[in-house]
């Protein structure tokens, strides 16, 4: 799964040009700030693409911002800015479904099926799980914030006005920039964002995030370092690669102790924001930047 912020929003190769005894016409799917799905075949002869929506019918707010396979390769889903949940066929080549995920503020910033149901993550930080009988919600922005300030004391006096005001202070600036799903262990997501750490959640137990990342310690000039995560992957069941609008690309291991990344590697001297990580093995990472640039990272240094 490779997904990548610039014009084009986001792009998802399939590993495989077949499905069964037939060859599917398109192997990357890209999802653009337009609005429009395109299917594109590359190969060694020649790329072609395709658009799969009516030009003449697109507007802002279709604009898609985030990309998942569902339940098999065969199923595409679309998540646009206006809070709309669009399920592509591959194989008969429609759109299947749509439906209002309204959750939060903001564009979706991540999307996921499981367990016959879809998940979503708005920007402003709500966290749905969009079951039929029941909408399970968190917010991993609000769990940021209760470990910041006064709000950290569990035994604070603060009254229940007074608390509130502050944790809207706190929430200031806080937002979600991207949501994932852990390929290996489907109940789990994970989520990041400008000022809110990496954070695992657990789908079966939304109460609380499985995992919490701490910030990296100041830099020489002890100032403490700025937070955005722009996205993340899953390597393996347990670890986690994450890219950062500061340039870092950062690798976490719940299997130890420490809440602090295992690794961190940068570009150097040169300024780069990254937009988009993808694992393609458990120790690379390929990464892309804003400036269009791509770059195959091992961990293995």
């Amino acid at each position: 799964l490779i997904l990548l912020d610039s014009l084009l929003q986001e792009i998802i190769p399939c590993p495989s040009m077949t499905k069964g005894t037939t060859e599917m016409d398109f192997n990357v799917f890209v999802g653009a700030e337009t609005g429009i799905l395109k299917g594109i075949n590359v190969n060694k002869k020649a790329s072609i693409s395709k658009n799969f929506h009516n030009l003449s019918n697109l507007e802002k707010q279709f604009e898609i911002t985030c990309l998942n396979f569902g339940e098999t390769e065969n199923e595409i889903l679309l998540g646009l800015r206006n809070q709309t949940v669009k399920v592509y066929d591959v194989q008969f080549r429609s759109f299947a479904q749509s439906m209002d995920v309204k959750g939060g503020t903001g564009p979706l910033v991540g999307i996921a099926r499981n367990d016959g149901t879809i998940v979503t993550a708005a920007e402003s930080g709500t966290v749905v799980y969009w079951k039929c009988d029941e909408k399970k919600m968190f917010d991993p922005v609000d769990s940021e914030v209760l470990t910041m300030g006064k709000l950290k004391k569990k035994d604070s006096e603060m009254e229940e006005e007074e608390r509130e005001k502050h944790k809207v202070q706190l929430r200031d600036g806080k937002n979600l920039s991207r949501m994932r799903q852990n390929m290996f262990d489907k109940n789990m997501v994970g989520v990041g964002g400008k000022e809110v750490e990496l954070q695992l959640w657990d789908l079966t137990r939304p109460e609380t995030p499985v995992f919490r990342a701490k910030n990296v310690r100041p830099d020489m000039l002890c100032l403490r370092q700025d937070v955005w995560v722009s996205d993340l992957t899953f390597t393996s069941r347990e670890t986690v690669a994450v890219c950062s609008r500061h340039g870092q690309i950062r690798l976490y291991d719940m299997r130890t102790e420490q809440r602090r990344p295992v690794m961190e590697l940068n570009w150097g001297e040169e300024q780069a924001a990254n937009t988009a990580i993808t694992s393609v093995e458990e120790q690379q990472v390929l990464v892309g930047t804003s400036a269009g640039k791509l770059g195959l990272w091992d961990f293995r240094v």
